[in-house]
C-alpha cells in the first residue's frame, strides 16, 4: 500500500505518510525506531522477515497471518494501560521485499522492565506497588 493508496483495513498504514527517525534499539523480533505518522509521534517496529536467507516465501507469508490477527484485535482496544496501535503494514511481496511495520503511540518513560531494572535496588513505595498491582490485575 505504498504511494498513497487507500488502506484495505482500518489499521493498515499508508507508507508514504511514515517518517522513520531515530534508532532506539535492535531487538530479537526487529528494530525499534522513533518516527512520525500523519505528524503524530509513534514508535516504529521494523520487522524484516526472510533476511536470514533461509526462509521460504511460504514461511514468510505464514508470519504475516498472526500479525494480521493481532492488529485486528489490538486496533479495537481502548484501555489506559495498553499502548494504542496506530497501524501496521504487512509486507507480502516475495523476498527481499517482505518488510513489515508496526506503529504504536509513542510513550515516554520506557517499559515496565526498564522501570523495574532502574529501581531494583530499592523497594517500591506502597502506593506504586498498589498501582502496579492494580494495573496488572486490570490487564
Amino acid at each position: 500500500n505504498a504511494g498513497g493508496e487507500v488502506p484495505k483495513v482500518l489499521w493498515e498504514i499508508d507508507l508514504s505518510r511514515l517518517e522513520i527517525n531515530d534508532f532506539i534499539r535492535q531487538e530479537l523480533s526487529g528494530t525499534l525506531f522513533c518516527g512520525k505518522y500523519h505528524g503524530r509521534d509513534v514508535a516504529v517496529k521494523l520487522l524484516e522477515w526472510g533476511r536470514d536467507g533461509r526462509s521460504t516465501p511460504e514461511q514468510i507469508a505464514q508470519l504475516g497471518e498472526p500479525l494480521r490477527d493481532v492488529a485486528n484485535a489490538w486496533h479495537q482496544m481502548d484501555h489506559p494501560s495498553i499502548a494504542k496501535l496506530v497501524g501496521a503494514f504487512i509486507g507480502n511481496s516475495p523476498p527481499p521485499d517482505t518488510t513489515s511495520f508496526v506503529l504504536v503511540e509513542h510513550l515516554t518513560g520506557g517499559t515496565l522492565k526498564d522501570y523495574l531494572i532502574k529501581h531494583m535496588e530499592r523497594k517500591l513505595s506502597y502506593k506504586n506497588s498498589s498501582t502496579l498491582h492494580w494495573q496488572w490485575r486490570e490487564g
